[in-house]
């Protein structure tokens, strides 16, 4: 795919493999400087989305957003890229969370599944190919929105899944002092 002047491959992959031929430039302190724009992993790469990951319905179609590292030419034949055995081969721009997450599932999850990954050819990417990653993860993270949690209820509520919270919230719309005052996302109200 090409997209002004940037080109990239989009594959499917099992997480196994992706675990062990990329990794992730940080933006933690280097020497007087700091460096990568990537922030650290959080909690929920070792419980809560691998508990997601484990489940038998877990779909997943977001992609893993990539980039070769540069130093070889990526081999696109046939309709097929091929990607060396190499650890650090790709960098992470955005999924980081999705995709370290798999290393805390079952051998089976990790090696049996396929996950989206869009590989970002290096060469179309310009001179500073660095200040250009940090721009793709910019403006793939600052227009994301978070979904409203009152939506995520009533879709609950619509799928018949017990929710705690929606289960409190509909118990005090029902009772003093909250009775009349609490409405749903798609209330006019």
């Amino acid at each position: 795919v090409n997209q002004n002047g940037a080109r990239f491959y989009l594959m499917k992959i099992a997480p196994e493999d992706l675990l062990k031929i990329s990794c992730v430039t940080r933006r933690v302190p280097q020497g007087n400087s700091i460096k990568g724009y990537q922030r650290l992993l959080t909690a929920r790469v070792k419980k809560e989305i691998p508990e997601f990951l484990s489940s038998n319905d877990w779909v997943l179609p977001n992609s893993i957003i990539c980039v070769a590292e540069g130093k070889e030419k990526l081999n696109f034949r046939s309709g097929k890229l091929s990607l060396p055995s190499r650890h650090g081969f790709l960098w992470v721009i955005d999924g980081q969370h999705r995709l370290y997450s798999f290393a805390n599932t079952s051998d089976l999850i990790r090696q049996k599944s396929e996950i989206v990954c869009v590989v970002l050819d290096p060469s179309s990417l310009g001179e500073n190919r660095t200040a250009k990653e940090a721009e793709i993860f910019i403006d793939l993270n600052s227009h994301a929105k978070k979904v409203d949690k009152a939506l995520l209820l009533e879709l609950n509520d619509y799928l018949g899944k017990d929710d705690p919270d929606l289960i409190a919230v509909l118990h005090l719309s029902k009772t003093s002092p909250f009775k009349g005052l609490i409405s749903g996302y798609s209330s006019n109200k």
